[in-house]
This record gives C-alpha cells, structure tokens and sequence, in this order.
C-alpha cells in the first residue's frame, strides 16, 4: 500500500524494511517486541535521514551565497523575524540582529521565573503564523500546559485561576475563544516527550527530511536536558556542552536558528552588575 503512494514512498518502504528486519532479529531472540518496535522505527528513521555530507568547492558556496542575497534584495526574506520591533528592526530604524540568522544558535537566558518561556513561546507563535514550522522541545512544561498558558496571556487571565476552577461565565467564554485562536497554530509543533539530545535529534533529522519549511527551533532548556549516553558520570559543564554542540548542528544541519533556552548560576544571580556570558550555569561552550 504505501508503494503506491507515490512521492515519498521510497524512503517509507526503506524505513519499514528496516525496522521488520530489526524487529524480526531481536524477537528471535527472545527481546520485548514493543520495546523493539520503538527502537527500531527511531533508528529507522535516523538512517534514512543521515546521508553523508557532499563535498562543495567554494563555486558553489559562492552561488548560493549570492542566491540568497538576490532573493533578499527581491524583498523574499531570508532571515527569521521574531515579532519584536526592538529585535527585528523596521524600515525605518535597524533592530538589533535585524532577526534570527538561519544556521545560528540563539542563546536566551536569564534567572528562573523571568519569563524566558514566554518570550520563547511568542518567538515561536510568531513565526508558526508566517507559515512556517516551528519545533518546540518543552521539557519542563507540557505541550497541555504551554497551550492553555498563551491562551490565558492572550486574554490577560491567570493561568492558575484557570486550573483552578476560578473564572467567571465571561473569563471561560473567552478563553474557549483563545484556545481556538491557539489550535489554530497548526505549524507549531510541541514535543514534551524528548528528554536527551539524542531524542532531540533524531526527532530534529526527522522533520527535516519531512519539511523544507523549517523555521525554528527552540529547547527549553538547556540544564534540564539528560545526559546523553557516555556523559551520565561527566561533569554538568561537559554536560551542557554537548548540549551546545548538538545544538550547533542542529542548526546548521537544518539551515534554521535554533532557539535554545539557559538559566544564570546562583552566583550570576547574586552578582550585583550587568549578566556576563560565565553566570550561566554550567557554562561550558554556551560562551563560545
């Protein structure tokens, strides 16, 4: 059936046979098979997606690297608004970045309960309505709890008063309005299901080999994420630095920024000056 599908169905029947096979081995051999199953479809998919990379000459870096500066003089953009005039810039003042750079790692970070979330949230709600895809991998909130947070912050309810049972008839009125306005983000995708960058990745390498209209990605955020196989005994620096580094490609892989969110150490939060890049916790190579 799926060969017959057309566009596509190739890489499918590649992914199905793979996984059969694999699961077929490991139940001879007396493995659980729903624990089988599930590995083999993410490793499955992994090999489909990971092809080896093509050596370019500088010709065709050049061309693509003026392609780009075309399309953006044709006023097609390149470059990844947040939503944020400040950040973005308008025609009339330049912004700060001017956008997210495609490729990029974008750091965010501040101390717990300063609202990184939030902003991230509405980043993301931004560039979801433009059309494009949008990957959110929430490991502290649910994708339940994200959804009904912008739509309390929509119509300035609180989100507590909500779980609780608290609102007015007029309040839930609205708020059933908002929650619609909400699902109506069909691009934004939230994955609250990932706990290591090896999940993050494979679900990453999938999308893209699916979707050529990624437009971000965001982790929230970085000190929660489990050590990855070989790093569990490691300190929290090499931790969070292999955090970064996975990011890193992550972003390049993609050709989108990837949003990945931090928190400040506790001596960062009792320091009495302006944040340096060393007060975030287990810094490693989110300095760099």
């Amino acid at each position: 059936r799926t060969a017959r599908r057309g566009r596509g169905s190739a890489p499918r029947c590649r992914r199905a046979r793979l996984g059969y096979q694999e699961a077929v081995s490991v139940i001879d051999m007396g493995g659980d098979p729903d624990v089988c199953l599930a590995d083999a479809r993410g490793r499955a998919r992994k090999w489909d997606v990971e092809k080896p990379a093509r050596r370019r000459t500088m010709l065709d870096h050049a061309v693509h690297a003026w392609s780009s500066i075309e399309s953006a003089a044709e006023g097609k953009r390149l470059i990844t608004p947040t939503g944020f005039r400040g950040f973005d810039g308008t025609e009339a003042q330049a912004g700060v970045t001017g956008g997210m750079h495609p490729g990029q790692l974008w750091l965010l970070a501040a101390d717990q309960g300063f609202g990184k979330t939030t902003w991230a949230m509405q980043v993301a709600r931004y560039v979801a309505s433009q059309g494009l895809v949008v990957l959110v991998f929430s490991l502290e909130m649910t994708g339940d709890s994200l959804a009904l947070r912008m739509a309390c912050g929509d119509i300035g309810v609180s989100m507590q008063d909500a779980v609780n049972g608290r609102l007015s008839s007029d309040d839930m009125g609205r708020l059933g309005e908002s929650m619609q306005t909400v699902s109506d983000l069909s691009t934004l995708l939230v994955i609250d299901d990932c706990e290591t960058m090896e999940d993050i990745e494979s679900e990453c390498l999938a999308a893209f080999a699916e979707n050529d209209r990624i437009g971000l990605i965001v982790i929230d955020y970085a000190q929660i994420v489990r050590p990855s196989a070989g790093y569990e005994r490691k300190t929290t620096t090499d931790q969070i630095s292999h955090t970064s580094r996975t990011s890193k490609r992550l972003a390049k892989r993609g050709r989108c920024p990837l949003l990945l969110l931090s928190q400040f150490s506790r001596e960062g939060q009792k320091a009495e000056r302006e944040p340096v890049p060393r007060d975030l916790k287990g810094s490693g190579s989110l300095e760099s």
